[in-house]
């Protein structure tokens, strides 16, 4: 899918972020670590990297012994998560915000290839799940978004279902959220496919500053282990516009 950027622009909005992959990751964090939780993957920042101009995020199957909060564990696969440095936010001054990347999802099983953008200590500071699909359904995915205390998510029945008509494993399309005071509007190539208004605490997000995540989860709750297949994330722009 290409992106009408030229569309948007000529409707008031405004690019402040954009990331081709042309060279390097310098707009990004790289994670390393675990957590304790049902996921398998250990995140190495060698599981990132650049491949001819799109940013590939890799899931293998290799062991870790990793201490994760004072607990050991052992990890058997490795993939990656990327965090922007630069913070995105709708708030008073830029009341709307924009956030696209165009992606091809990782064939496989068991894998959680993720999209999201994200406050620090979730869900204290907001999040906005903008896609998540899950490789055993590779035309499906869901929305979301979060809003609490710490640790504590206090917003009820907001997770979107998204049924696309092509194999989003099959090549790139475009993911897309516009998040307003009082709404989050989730695109797919263009196309809206859904409105969220649900949870009541949408206008709780406005002024959050959130960092864009994009990152694949190793899974095992819906799954057995040995039919767990590896694949790549691969990510060929990131692009941020606000508008009045």
């Amino acid at each position: 899918h290409t992106y009408n950027e030229a569309a948007l622009t000529s409707t008031g909005w405004t690019k402040t972020f954009e990331d081709n992959f042309s060279s390097t990751l310098s707009n990004w964090t790289l994670f390393t670590g675990g957590n304790a939780s049902k996921e398998l993957q250990y995140y190495k920042e060698s599981n990132v990297g650049i491949e001819n101009g799109f940013a590939q995020i890799v899931t293998r199957k290799e062991g870790v012994a990793a201490t994760v909060n004072g607990t050991a564990r052992s990890f058997d696969y490795t993939s990656g998560l990327m965090k922007s440095k630069a913070t995105f936010s709708a708030n008073e001054t830029t009341p709307k915000l924009r956030i696209a990347a165009r992606i091809k999802l990782p064939q496989g099983f068991g894998l959680q290839p993720t999209f999201t953008a994200t406050g620090d200590d979730y869900p204290k500071n907001g999040h906005i799940g903008i896609m998540t699909s899950y490789s055993n359904q590779p035309n499906f995915y869901t929305t979301d978004y979060a809003f609490g205390n710490a640790g504590s998510n206090l917003v009820r029945n907001a997770i979107g279902y998204v049924t696309a008509d092509a194999d989003l494993t099959a090549c790139y399309h475009v993911y897309e959220t516009e998040w307003t005071k009082n709404s989050l509007n989730f695109y797919l190539d263009g196309k809206l496919v859904e409105q969220k208004t649900a949870g009541g605490l949408i206008p709780s997000l406005f002024g959050k500053k959130l960092q864009l995540h994009l990152y694949v989860i190793v899974i095992s709750d819906l799954i057995t282990r040995p039919q767990i297949k590896t694949g790549v994330l691969s990510v060929d722009w990131v692009k941020v516009f606000t508008s009045k």
